[in-house]
């Protein structure tokens, strides 16, 4: 008997937070609107990609990918040296 209630425990299903709502049926309906296929990490990528170029500080990038240096990050995001430059050469210091 106590071997069946563990089994069972087991093989329950973890309950669901009512606050959070699945992300996929979602992503389903949206990706109608975008051709091509569209995945959880793809959409990851793309929010650090555009908060990058939206100037979001290293660090706040850094805490949502939980990454342990920028270096990481850096490479997460495909961002190249060519495009750290261009940032450089865009502020006008004189």
């Amino acid at each position: 008997m106590i071997l069946h209630s563990l089994n069972q425990q087991r093989h329950r299903k973890p309950k669901q937070d009512s606050n959070r709502k699945p992300i996929f049926p979602i992503l389903q309906y949206e990706a109608l609107k975008i051709e091509g296929r569209i995945g959880c990490h793809g959409l990851r990528k793309t929010l650090g990609y555009h908060a990058s170029k939206a100037k979001t500080p290293q660090a706040v990038l850094m805490e949502i990918y939980r990454h342990s240096s920028w270096a990481v990050t850096k490479r997460y995001l495909d961002i190249t040296q060519d495009e750290i430059d261009a940032v450089y050469l865009k502020v006008p210091l004189f």
